[in-house]
């Protein structure tokens, strides 16, 4: 008799990531502005850009990616766990909290913790109404607003300083190291670079529009000297990034305060280094790997040290956080505990405008699918260090190409079903 064909097992569900219950004074989060994961030798990168963190002892997630490439969706979802859909801060001019949404700081506040931020990005401020739920606030009221952590460490150590003894605080920084304009110190460049910048100066640091317009002006060798220059630039100020956090760590340990908070060390976003050959640098260019593929490091005595591949959006931190602290629950967000499971598929988008996408974008661990609006069209990437730099991938050469096409349909379809106006280009959004 012939036997049947074993039934093939069902996938295992993601493990979740191992946190347990912390018994915690302070949250302090550095939510660092622009900075891409794949720079911190935590996630394999062959520079030294982060020693003095990485002296410490981080539990370093693996797969977490932001929900935007810029810093109001991106932090608009951090801070309320939603989608940028659903929280509708997807470009200037809706930049403001809806008012149905509550933000950490605000769940905190109703918990009896203190509550600061101290943001040098306008953005991440209160003309956005991302300071909900802060007692104090510092951010820059207009541009020029590129504070770097060593000009907010000052104020936010004194804020920790006034408190009562005992007191539950949480205290955000947003600092803006990483952004252009690039103005590391001449040590931390001299550290990746001895040859001179080929490109000029401006009155604030080494700004994207003016290495753009030098690279577009060049031939390939002077395209490539650039490149290589701008990176240097890049990773000189992660080196100044990260010795601001050094101090910060060091300042809590002086007060006792190391051993009884739990640090996040985060983005908002990432940032693109010409990555795909074509003379872009910055970010908001869409739902690009470098652009949304952020760290994730969590320092505690209560966790472990060592790596966790954890597949996760910016919109999971707080949940996960607040189970983890044994604050209540937040009832209709997007984002989910992780402590319980890490995702199958994260989800992200660019919008051109209020309901105009650009982009609409899902991930697993293996890879992303994105369905980009100019004109409508699929294209993806292998995830890790050999991916497609042009993110063009065909779908039927990505692995598990059913699932991510069944993933992307249904996030187009919610969309088109809760934004019935919404279009994608010049056309009204429909799943194909």
């Amino acid at each position: 008799m012939q036997t049947p064909p074993a039934e093939s097992a069902a996938p295992e569900p993601p493990a979740p990531l191992t946190l347990g219950a912390l018994d915690v004074q302070g949250i302090v989060i550095i939510h660092a502005d622009t900075l891409r994961a794949d720079h911190l030798p935590a996630y394999g990168y062959g520079r030294d850009t982060t020693p003095t963190l990485d002296g410490y002892g981080w539990s370093v997630v693996v797969g977490d990616r932001a929900t935007g490439s810029w810093t109001l969706p991106s932090t608009a979802s951090f801070l309320t766990s939603l989608e940028p859909e659903h929280h509708g801060m997807v470009w200037m001019g809706t930049e403001l909290v809806p008012l149905s949404a509550t933000t950490w700081p605000e769940r905190l506040q109703a918990a009896g913790w203190a509550t600061a931020l101290y943001s040098g990005n306008r953005i991440a401020g209160p003309i956005t109404g991302l300071d909900r739920g802060e007692d104090v606030v510092h951010a820059p009221p207009e541009t020029p607003d590129n504070e770097h952590l060593d000009a907010l460490l000052g104020p936010a150590l004194g804020w920790l300083d006034s408190l009562d003894p005992g007191t539950h605080f949480a205290l955000m920084l947003q600092p803006m190291d990483m952004h252009s304009p690039y103005l590391p110190s001449a040590t931390d460049l001299a550290a990746f670079r001895q040859d001179p910048i080929p490109f000029s100066e401006g009155a604030d640091g080494y700004d994207e529009h003016a290495f753009a317009q030098s690279w577009l002006d060049s031939d390939t060798a002077g395209r490539a000297s650039i490149d290589a220059a701008v990176t240097d630039l890049y990773d000189a100020d992660l080196l100044g990034l990260d010795r601001g956090v050094g101090a910060l760590l060091h300042e809590l340990d002086n007060r006792g305060l190391l051993e009884h908070t739990l640090v996040v060390f985060s983005a908002d976003h990432g940032e693109s280094l010409d990555d795909n050959g074509t003379g872009g640098f910055g970010h908001m260019h869409g739902w690009r790997e470098e652009e949304v593929n952020i760290p994730l490091m969590l320092l505690n005595p209560g966790l472990a040290a060592g790596e966790q591949d954890c597949l996760a959006s910016n919109m999971d931190v707080w949940p996960t956080i607040a189970a983890a602290i044994g604050l209540p629950p937040a009832e209709g967000v997007d984002g989910v505990d992780l402590g319980l499971g890490c995702r199958e598929l994260v989800r992200g988008s660019h919008w051109q405008g209020h309901k105009k996408l650009s982009v609409l974008a899902v991930a697993t661990t293996e890879a992303k699918l994105t369905l980009g609006c100019t004109p409508p069209t699929y294209g993806g990437t292998v995830a890790g260090p050999d991916r497609d730099p042009t993110e063009q991938t065909p779908l039927d050469q990505l692995p598990n190409p059913e699932e991510l096409k069944s993933g992307l349909d249904a996030y187009t379809g919610e969309v088109v079903s809760e934004l019935p106006e919404t279009r994608c280009g010049n056309n009204v959004l429909s799943v194909r």
